[in-house]
C-alpha cells in the first residue's frame, strides 16, 4: 500500500479504535481487578520491598499503592531482565505514568526492545503455549511485582518495521515514550522517525494529539 498523510492517519485512528475498545471492554471489567487482586497478594506474600522506597518528596513516575518509588522499581526490573540473559536494547515507559495521568494502582505499561526475546506464544500450534510463558518469565516483574505490563516487545529489526507500517505502539513510543534503559538504539530510532515524518509530511499533523489518549 502507498502511504499518504490521510492513509496513515486513518490507520492509527483504526488501531486506536480497536486497542480502545479492548482497554475499556473486558480487560477493564474482569482481567483488571483479577491482575490487582493477583498483583497485591504476591507482594504482600513474595515481594521485594527494599531498595525502592520513596525517598524525598518527588518522583518523576509517580509511587504505586504500596508507595514505591515507580522509577527506582524500574531500574531494579532492567537489572533482573539483565540478569535473566536479555541483551537489551532499549526500554521505554509508556502510557499513564508518562503522561501525567496516573493513579497509584495505574499499570506501569513498558515496551522491551531486545536481540533475543523468547518467541510469542502461538496457541493455534502444538506445544505453542510454551514459547508464550517462557517469554512471560523472561519479562515478568517478579520479585517486584510493580504491575509492569510488558507491550509490544520486540527485536531492534522488528521495531523499525513496526514504525515502517505505522504501529501505534511505536509511534507512543516515539511521541509520549520515556527511556528507561538504552545501549545507543533510540537514537537511530528516532533518526529514522524524522525521517519518515518527513516524506510523509506528518510533522504538525494530529498524529501526535490521537496517540494522547492512548
Amino acid at each position: 500500500m502507498e502511504w499518504t498523510t490521510e492513509r496513515i492517519l486513518e490507520n492509527v485512528k483504526n488501531q486506536l479504535r480497536k486497542t480502545t475498545a479492548q482497554k475499556f471492554g473486558w480487560k477493564k471489567k474482569t482481567k483488571k481487578p483479577l491482575l490487582r487482586a493477583w498483583k497485591i497478594f504476591c507482594f504482600k506474600s513474595f515481594g521485594k520491598k527494599e531498595n525502592i522506597m520513596r525517598i524525598g518528596r518527588t518522583s518523576r513516575f509517580g509511587l504505586d499503592e504500596f508507595g514505591r518509588d515507580v522509577e527506582k522499581g524500574l531500574k531494579e526490573y532492567v537489572n533482573l531482565l539483565k540478569e535473566r540473559g536479555l541483551n537489551l536494547n532499549t526500554v521505554i515507559l509508556l502510557g499513564s505514568r508518562v503522561k501525567s495521568k496516573c493513579k497509584p494502582d495505574s499499570d506501569i505499561d513498558i515496551t522491551v526492545i531486545a536481540s533475543n526475546l523468547p518467541k510469542e506464544g502461538n496457541y493455534h500450534i502444538p506445544f505453542g503455549a510454551i514459547f508464550g510463558f517462557r517469554r512471560w518469565l523472561y519479562l515478568s516483574d517478579r520479585p517486584l511485582f510493580l504491575g509492569v505490563e510488558p507491550g509490544g516487545c520486540c527485536s531492534k529489526e522488528e521495531f523499525m518495521l513496526r514504525l515502517e507500517n505505522f504501529d501505534v505502539l511505536a509511534l507512543d513510543a516515539l511521541y509520549y515514550g520515556t527511556v528507561i534503559y538504552d545501549d545507543g538504539f533510540w537514537i537511530e530510532a528516532r533518526r529514522r522517525f524524522k525521517e519518515i515524518e518527513t516524506k510523509y509530511g506528518l510533522r504538525g499533523t494530529k498524529l501526535k494529539q490521537l496517540l494522547h489518549p492512548f
